[in-house]
């Protein structure tokens, strides 16, 4: 399994998974631990998941067709459509503040992500992606500006019963 994405609406969380070869997306209950595949193959794999409250889907990004393109997911019947070209990224989560998606790239570094055509627009760059979001095994390092600003606008964690 692969990805993570939290559905607040129901309180789920989703997660890709491969069942027989096929690339499908997986409703999670944490409270029982019940996992459910959503009815239909979403089309490609994607490196992680996001979910948007605003709009109730499930994005993604996926290699297909020749390059990496954002993927719409329905919640309900797990089918992928193509959205639009954008970078490829590691990571990815709804940034409700700015109502965009934020992709994370080892190669490249953060970038957001416009959820309605794929557009994307860097951030800040990662010279030296092992730093990226801290100072482990450097002490004198301080954080990057964007790692605060993004951790400050972050929701507080919320504890499952």
């Amino acid at each position: 399994m692969w990805g993570l994405a939290f559905d607040s609406d129901r309180a789920v969380f989703y997660g890709g998974m491969e069942q027989l070869s096929n690339i499908r997306i997986v409703a999670m209950n944490p409270n029982t631990g019940s996992v459910t595949p959503l009815p239909n193959k979403v089309g490609a794999y994607t490196t992680d998941l996001a979910f948007n409250p605003s709009d109730h889907q499930i994005y993604g990004v996926a290699s297909v067709g020749g390059g990496p393109k954002l993927m719409r997911i329905d919640r309900d019947t797990g089918i992928g459509t193509v959205v639009g070209p954008t970078t490829a990224v590691n990571g990815l989560d709804w940034d409700p503040a700015t109502a965009h998606l934020i992709g994370i790239s080892n190669a490249s570094g953060l970038w957001s992500i416009d959820h309605t055509t794929g557009r994307d627009t860097l951030i800040t760059s990662s010279a030296q992606p092992h730093r990226v979001g801290g100072t482990r095994g450097d002490p004198g390092r301080r954080r990057p500006r964007w790692s605060r600003s993004i951790r400050s606008a972050l929701p507080t964690r919320r504890r499952y019963a």
